[in-house]
């Protein structure tokens, strides 16, 4: 399954703005799923995706989530977890 145009224009764009990452946004294996509410990835590098969110959010924007879930990936979070509550770790390291 092809990815979404803006979703590869923003991969693009991110790796512009962030090159030094480049090696981990082109690792994201997208994956679309229409339960996922925004975008997820989960510790085997496959990029959730929310068709809609894909479609309706600018270039730039989805860039910068892009950013971010390589960011929860490259900081480990997923295997930092342990038997935490999901919901309040993934709070957590959103601010992390």
């Amino acid at each position: 399954m092809a990815i979404p145009k803006n979703l590869a224009i923003a991969r693009l764009a991110a790796v512009k703005r962030w090159p030094y990452y480049a090696s981990a946004l082109f690792a994201l294996v997208p994956r679309e799923n229409p339960e996922v509410k925004t975008m997820a990835v989960d510790m085997f590098w496959r990029l959730y995706y929310a068709p809609k969110f894909v479609e309706e959010t600018p270039v730039d924007q989805l860039a910068g989530v892009l950013f971010h879930e390589i960011e929860h990936l490259l900081r480990r979070h997923h295997g930092r977890r342990l038997n935490r509550d999901p919901q309040l770790w993934n709070v957590a390291a959103d601010l992390e």
